[in-house]
């Protein structure tokens, strides 16, 4: 053999024992090769109490070998699927926001050899050291400086399917002595019967005709905490009345009713704010989608007057949402795709935030696309009635289409909001006043 193939031959020899024992002789173990990615991919919601801020909770945690070992072959199934972790942002968007969840090939296909290979434990000194998760009952962020609660509990009658409701809390100066200025809000649903809720804030000094007054912010299944950039936030004052306007969501019948106190915890800023955020809704109140239609689509747009800067977006449909894209029609004429959601969930609503904030200059116009399936089959997935037309309404029956997005103004203020003629009725309760 010439020295250049004894070379060779050494090469080979040392990469495949490299290769052997990056795994160890007999495979992948849980401690040193499945731990780290649960760790940096699933443990935020499987984990003891973590499954709260999702609608229907989470199966299992997955924080120990004893916990992850007797859903390893449904975890080989839900990864290799890409089912979990759940993103369903088109790949053509991938590092573009920061919440983005996804696995790689290399680890999906590390999660699936461990389990060829028996779903051996390992050693666990050999493995990262467990995450000390706050013992809070379910918040993704620790230590926030004010919790806030519905000021009374609230009861969904057994023969309930779909209601909305409000309730009013005043920010006394025993609960907010100060005015500060939000930079991150968490939102929790004190019971699987809500399928969302938004937060209004309405300033003491706010002209009656502004109604329940500007959005907080607003979360539904699967969405994040809103987390904002240092000098970015909302201002709370003291005195200031906060509505949480809550829609809830079941199947009617004996025994399926239950009591609700949902809660929203934030972080103040610890720095100026500089940039106040809003977050609102691009509407369309008067589309009709036609009865037994598989693919109806129909848009809402809004030009901007001054320059605008894009922190995250939020796509708002119900039970036959299907697809919605966000598109920026610049004023030199070009235009540019910023969200393609093509399998869009009604039981996993996210919120896409920017890596980098995106700014739109003075005269762009934002277009949101959404498409609706009103077919049988749908139906027989949701249990609708897919032989009526469908127009705006609160009923998760009826549709909506809002691409919500949260963002700065360059001189701060937004425009007036502008109303549409929607059908919407509401449940209104009365509290904390």
């Amino acid at each position: 053999m010439t020295s250049r193939r004894l070379v060779g031959f050494a090469l080979c020899l040392l990469f495949a024992a490299a290769a052997h024992g990056a795994a160890g002789a007999e495979g992948p173990t849980f401690y040193e090769d499945v731990l780290p990615i649960l760790q940096e991919n699933c443990q935020e919601c499987h984990r003891p109490s973590g499954g709260k801020i999702y609608r229907g909770g989470v199966p299992m945690s997955l924080t120990t070998y004893e916990d992850a070992r007797p859903w390893a072959r449904a975890i080989v199934r839900q990864t290799a699927s890409k089912e979990m972790p759940p993103w369903d942002a088109s790949e053509h968007f991938d590092g573009v926001f920061r919440n983005e969840r996804g696995l790689t090939d290399e680890e999906i296909a590390t999660i699936r050899r461990w389990v060829e290979a028996g779903a051996r434990p390992g050693r666990p000194e050999n493995g990262p050291e467990p995450i000390e998760w706050p013992d809070d009952d379910g918040w993704v962020f620790t230590d926030p400086d004010l919790v806030l609660k519905m000021p009374e509990p609230y009861y969904v009658e057994d023969d309930i399917k779909d209601i909305y409701t409000k309730h009013r809390l005043v920010l006394t100066p025993d609960i907010l002595p100060e005015d500060k200025w939000v930079q991150e809000i968490e939102f929790r649903r004190g019971s699987e019967l809500v399928h969302h809720f938004n937060i209004f804030v309405k300033g003491p000094n706010d002209e009656e005709t502004r109604g329940d007054g500007h959005f907080l912010g607003g979360a539904t299944s699967g969405s994040p905490p809103h987390v904002w950039p240092e000098g970015y936030g909302s201002l709370l004052e003291v005195g200031a009345t906060l509505t949480f306007d809550l829609h809830y969501h079941k199947e009617p019948g004996p025994g399926s009713g239950g009591w609700d106190q949902s809660s929203i915890a934030l972080k103040f800023a610890t720095r100026p704010v500089t940039h106040p955020v809003h977050f609102f809704p691009i509407s369309n109140f008067e589309f009709e989608i036609p009865a037994r239609h598989a693919y109806w689509h129909d848009t809402a747009e809004r030009t901007f007057e001054q320059e605008v800067t894009i922190l995250g977006m939020l796509p708002h449909m119900h039970m036959r949402g299907r697809e919605a894209k966000y598109t920026v029609f610049y004023p030199d004429g070009s235009e540019e795709q910023i969200l393609h959601v093509p399998d869009w969930d009604f039981d996993w609503q996210e919120i896409y935030w920017y890596s980098e904030p995106k700014v739109l200059p003075k005269g762009s116009r934002l277009r949101i696309d959404m498409w609706f399936d009103n077919s049988p089959e749908e139906a027989e997935r949701w249990g609708f009635n897919p032989d009526r037309d469908v127009v705006f309404g609160p009923q998760s029956t009826d549709e909506m289409l809002m691409g919500f997005i949260s963002c700065v103004y360059s001189d701060g203020e937004p425009p007036p909001r502008r109303q549409g003629r929607g059908r919407a009725t509401e449940t209104e309760t009365a509290g904390g006043e």
